[in-house]
C-alpha cells in the first residue's frame, strides 16, 4: 500500500505543445501551496495527515482542510492538489496563502484555506498510480461527489474551451494560465514529466491550430 511518507508529487514541464493534438486535458492554474494528503479509515488515530511538496509535515496548518477530508469515508486515500486563500472575488491570494502558511495553524482573524484536489492516487488502499489520469479523475469525481466545506475538486476543460481560456487570459494580469495534462497519463511520482505541461499565459508555450 502506498505511503505518503514516501512520496512526492508529480512535477509539471514547461514546453510548447501542439493543442490540436488530442489526448490532453486541461485545468487552471492555481498559485497556492502544493500538498499531498492521506486519509485513513475513521478507527485509526491521526486520520488525515497534510504533506508539502519538500516533504514537511503541514498537517496542523490547516486544521480547516484536515476536517473536511476527515469526513471521507472511503479510505486510505491519497489526493494531490494546490491550498489556496482566495480574495473577494473567489481568485487565489497569494500574500494570504503565506500569512497562513507563515503562522502554521488556525488564529483569530485567519482567512479559510481551500484545498483544490486534482488527482487521485489511492483509494480504499488501492494503488492508483499505475492507471490512466482519466481514470484516475473519473474516480476522484466519485470519491468527492458529496461536497466537503473546505475541499474542492479542480474543474478540467476540453480543448476547445483551454483553448478559449489562454486567448483571453492574455489579457488578464491574474490569469496564470493553464496545465496541460494527458488523459492516458500514469502518475509518476517526484518525476518531471512531459506528460504534464504548465502553460504560461503570459508566453507562447503552445500551438493553435486555426
Amino acid at each position: 500500500m502506498l505511503s505518503l511518507n514516501a512520496l512526492s508529487p508529480m512535477l509539471a514541464d514547461s514546453r510548447t505543445i501542439d493543442l490540436s493534438e488530442s489526448g490532453w486535458i486541461f485545468e487552471q492554474r492555481l498559485s497556492g501551496c502544493r500538498l499531498l494528503a492521506q486519509t485513513r479509515t475513521p478507527t485509526r488515530s491521526g486520520k488525515v495527515q497534510l504533506q508539502t511538496r519538500d516533504g514537511s509535515d503541514a498537517t496542523g496548518w490547516f486544521p480547516e482542510v484536515v476536517e473536511s477530508l476527515a469526513q471521507l469515508k472511503e479510505g486510505p486515500c491519497i489526493l494531490d492538489g494546490v491550498a489556496c486563500v482566495l480574495d473577494d472575488r473567489g481568485r487565489c491570494d497569494r500574500e494570504g496563502l503565506s500569512e497562513r502558511a507563515k503562522r502554521r495553524g488556525w488564529y483569530r482573524g485567519a482567512r479559510p484555506v481551500f484545498y483544490f484536489v486534482f488527482d487521485l492516487l489511492m483509494v480504499q488502499g488501492t494503488d492508483l498510480t499505475s492507471e490512466p489520469l482519466s481514470q484516475r479523475k473519473q474516480r476522484l469525481a466519485r470519491l468527492l461527489g458529496t461536497p466537503l466545506l473546505n475541499v474542492i475538486p479542480v474543474h478540467h476543460y476540453e480543448r476547445s474551451e483551454a483553448v478559449a481560456l489562454l486567448q483571453q487570459g492574455r489579457a488578464q494580469a491574474d490569469f496564470a494560465g493553464l496545465m496541460a495534462k494527458r488523459g492516458a497519463s500514469i502518475y509518476k511520482p517526484g518525476i518531471r514529466s512531459a506528460d504534464w505541461v504548465a502553460l504560461n499565459a503570459q508566453g507562447p508555450h503552445e500551438r493553435i491550430a486555426t
